[in-house]
């Protein structure tokens, strides 16, 4: 597609050269369910697709009737709280309780 480089994540459907649209609406179903969470989290390497898997998602919901939802990109190593329990749940593997 001209003017879209293979590193910067999707912005719609029309890109999705990966069918990333088919797990995108999976999620896009369990967040209009009645037993959805109030929180989900989508974990990934750098240069995964979470970016583009987001941008999906958010383009089914404004072209759905459903209410209004709020897609928070949050990295845990930007918070101190997030490494502390990351670096505890490391430890907790490290000596085989979880």
């Amino acid at each position: 597609m001209p003017g879209h480089s293979i590193h910067d994540p999707i912005r719609c459907e029309s890109q999705d050269t990966l069918e990333r649209r088919y797990l995108a609406e999976r999620i896009f179903d369990r967040l209009v369910s009645e037993s959805c969470p109030e929180v989900i989290g989508i974990y990934g390497g750098w240069g995964t697709g979470k970016t583009s898997l987001l941008n999906l998602i958010q383009e089914r919901w404004q072209k759905s009737n459903e209410q209004t939802i709020q897609i928070e990109h949050f990295d845990r190593k930007d918070s101190v709280v997030a490494r502390e329990i990351h670096g505890a749940v490391n430890s907790l593997r490290q000596v085989g309780l979880l």
